[in-house]
């Protein structure tokens, strides 16, 4: 039988914090004999599947869907289904006990619309969800002490008012990130960024916050010792660069990279992203990330000279996109000051042609095929022979580009690069010899 009348569910209320107040509304009871009295347990409620669900709205005069929206439903294989979205059991802190003071203190109040009963709201309990937008300070959070603090009934994980008074005192201000209202909005049902949106919600809360972590706090930063504030300001700055998708993620990797490429320091990708690398190569539980993975990805191929056969993100890279001076001359066996000189004056790479960049990439196979040209190449000197022609004939075919030097001579060039490509000067004897016209007899004088 359903009991009447239905209680009113407070805005963003959790089941079991309703249940609290529905016991002592119906029944009068503490919500532990009050669930014994309707033959549900305290880990039933807590982790309703369909068939409690079914029962509790049959009861409360609640539709399914309503209740659906107060708590995480278990879909099994550490999934839970809330607000219509699947996600992961992380994005639900249920190991952890949260709340705001400030909101605590007034429900406690007479004349609050839950009558004095403090209220546990759902969106406390999701793990990116760090700051009340009412009062503008950040939640209590801590691990729970034991099992049945799950449950979250207010009253008992929540110290007593004097002690809530005094946390609101001393709180510091903290503004609700872009982050925090992107989730709370679209659990509401509203439309946001499209390459957030086409993920599921707390893949996209995770990535936000890994890439905003690296900009904000430190490719290298302790996350275990992070605090909230320092999470929350994470997901702020990691959100405003990912709602822009590809192009807004490979700018805050690009600025990750220029920041580190100006502090001198030299290093791979591990070493300049830090803690977003080593959560996207070496996830233990290999829990899907995303598509912030290959965003990354893409970055870094582009970016490093990962050789092939190396692993990725648990993928191996099929061929190597990009050489570094280091990384060519390791690959050729040419001097780092030589490639360097040489593959800027071709324009091959920007930089220094006096100085060697450790950071400087530039197309892998154009590195490797203008090296092979210098490998095969020739002095001016021996072109006469090679061409069997004179001294002079030869310097003025090179003098007037017929047959060009590796590097032109305008840029004051030097040692081999002044040398002659041999595919160049085969090209040209190709070109001679496609011109000519075969005849019977040499004419006179030749």
């Amino acid at each position: 039988m359903t009991m009447l009348p239905t209680l009113p569910v407070i805005t963003g209320e959790s089941l079991t914090s309703y249940l609290n107040r529905a016991a002592k509304f119906h029944a009068n009871m503490d919500v532990s004999k009050f669930l014994a009295f309707i033959e549900l347990s305290q880990g039933a409620v807590m982790a309703p599947r369909e068939d409690t669900l079914r029962r509790l709205s049959f009861l409360l005069g609640l539709p399914s869907g309503h209740l659906e929206k107060m708590t995480f439903v278990p879909l099994g294989g550490r999934m839970r289904r809330f607000c219509g979205e699947v996600v992961h059991s992380e994005f639900a802190n249920l190991e952890k006990t949260s709340y705001c003071p400030a909101c605590l203190l007034e429900d406690g109040e007479q004349n609050s619309i839950s009558s004095g009963l403090r209220v546990g709201r759902i969106h406390w309990r999701i793990e990116h969800i760090r700051t009340c937008p009412v009062h503008g300070i950040g939640l209590v959070r801590r691990k729970n002490v034991h099992h049945t603090e799950k449950f979250q009934l207010m009253s008992a994980v929540a110290p007593d008012d004097a002690a809530l008074s005094s946390m609101v005192k001393n709180a510091p201000k903290q503004k609700v990130s872009a982050l925090q209202t992107y989730i709370m909005e679209r659990l509401a049902g509203k439309v946001g960024p499209a390459w957030l949106d086409d993920q599921p919600i707390d893949l996209a809360a995770r990535a936000c916050e890994m890439l905003g972590v690296i900009l904000s706090a430190g490719a290298h930063v302790n996350l275990t010792l992070m605090t909230d504030a320092q999470w929350n300001d994470a997901g702020h700055v990691g959100f405003g660069f990912a709602a822009r998708g590809e192009v807004g993620i490979t700018e805050a990797l690009q600025m990750a990279k220029d920041s580190f490429d100006q502090s001198g320091l030299r290093g791979g990708p591990q070493k300049v992203f830090g803690r977003l690398y080593q959560w996207l190569q070496f996830s233990k539980n290999k829990k899907a990330v995303g598509p912030i993975r290959n965003v990354v990805r893409e970055f870094i191929l582009n970016n490093f000279p990962l050789e092939a056969g190396s692993d990725l993100f648990g993928e191996t890279v099929e061929h190597q996109r990009v050489h570094s001076v280091w990384s060519l001359a390791k690959h050729t066996g040419g001097h780092p000051k030589t490639i360097n000189r040489a593959l800027v004056l071709a324009g091959l790479m920007e930089g220094n042609p006096d100085k060697v960049s450790a950071s400087k990439v530039f197309d892998a196979k154009a590195g490797e095929a203008f090296m092979e040209r210098i490998r095969t190449s020739i002095p001016v000197k021996h072109l006469p022979e090679y061409l069997n022609c004179n001294r002079v004939q030869a310097q003025q075919l090179v003098f007037t580009g017929m047959i060009p030097r590796l590097i032109p001579d305008t840029q004051n060039v030097n040692g081999v690069l002044k040398q002659v490509a041999l595919e160049d000067a085969d090209a040209f004897l190709a070109r001679l010899m496609g011109a000519a016209t075969r005849v019977k007899q040499a004419s006179a004088g030749v």
